[in-house]
């Protein structure tokens, strides 16, 4: 009981102080404001405006490439060679694509100036030539009919000079079969080899028979697997003690079975340099890979030029 009347004295007391409150609201409750007094609404606050941001910073670029994208690159001279690589194709393209007067005479006279280059290169090339012994083909092996002639004769007699000193400290084996139609016409050749220049022929038969006309020959004995020989006829080069050189399978011609044996013979440096070089007279002049691994370094021209000249005059005998 008692606690419901403490519950009402409460409410009591809150509805009093709601009505003063309400009341001090009235404008006859508020005399002392006056008659026009009013209250000024409440300005609304602008939001403040914000910082400017700071401006984004630059992508980082190393140094190095930063220098390399503010070179600008140099443009080729106007029909310079670069010039005319870089736009002959371009404006072919246009003339193409847009044959009218202009563009096609812009891709004609652009050709012009590259043809007209290459014969003022022309002319300068064959002045060079002219004045330098060491550039002049014609200083290797001449060009004339008559003289051109007469080294060809001088090389054959080298060459002939050549297999008759290569006969007197090698021979040569003969593989054949007698079933083989090219084995009968390569024993021909064979004895030409016997009957110019003095060559001992070894005849070896891989099937125990020899070939029309042959009386003396000897069945191979393991010679043949030795240097896993494929085809007949077989022609190689025996240098003694041990050295066994193939120079064909199959058909060769007089002049195809002469050179072969030269060819092994320099290779194995059977001949002198004296002989070696009558026989080869298109070689004369020509610089080796030796001659070459000293060249100086860098760019220079004249450099370059005084140690070719050099090593060429070695080479001229």
């Amino acid at each position: 009981m008692r606690t419901t009347a403490i519950i009402l004295i409460l409410l009591l007391a809150f509805t009093a102080a709601a009505t003063a409150e309400e009341s001090d609201r009235v404008f006859f409750n508020r005399k002392a404001e006056g008659w026009f007094w009013y209250q000024s609404m409440p300005q609304e606050e602008e939001p403040p405006i914000p910082d400017p941001l700071p401006p984004p910073s630059p992508p980082f670029v190393p140094k190095q490439a930063e220098e390399e994208r503010e070179k600008e690159p140099e443009k080729s001279p106007v029909f310079s060679v670069q010039w005319l690589r870089d736009n002959l194709p371009k404006l072919l393209d246009i003339a193409i694509d847009n044959p009218t007067d202009e563009n096609v005479a812009a891709y004609m006279y652009a050709q012009r100036v590259m043809m007209d280059k290459s014969s003022n290169f022309a002319s300068q090339v064959q002045h060079v030539v002219l004045s330098d012994p060491m550039l002049d083909e014609n200083n290797r092996f001449p060009f004339a009919t008559a003289m051109r002639s007469n080294v060809l004769k001088m090389q054959d007699q080298a060459q002939k000079e050549a297999l008759k000193y290569l006969a007197s400290i090698s021979g040569v084996w003969f593989f054949f079969d007698s079933k083989c139609q090219y084995c009968i016409m390569q024993q021909a050749t064979i004895k030409h080899l016997v009957d110019d220049y003095g060559f001992i022929v070894k005849n070896i038969s891989l099937d125990g028979a020899g070939l029309p006309g042959m009386t003396d020959f000897v069945i191979d004995s393991g010679q043949a697997r030795t240097l896993s020989l494929q085809l007949t006829p077989a022609i190689v080069l025996a240098v003694p003690p041990d050295h066994l050189f193939i120079l064909s399978q199959g058909l060769l011609s007089f002049e195809g079975i002469d050179s072969r044996i030269l060819l092994a013979a320099e290779k194995e440096d059977l001949l002198s340099e004296e002989l070696k070089r009558r026989i080869n007279p298109s070689e004369r002049g020509v610089l080796s890979t030796e001659d070459l691994k000293d060249a100086p370094k860098g760019d220079n021209p004249a450099e370059l030029v005084n140690y070719l000249k050099e090593h060429l005059k070695a080479k001229y005998w």
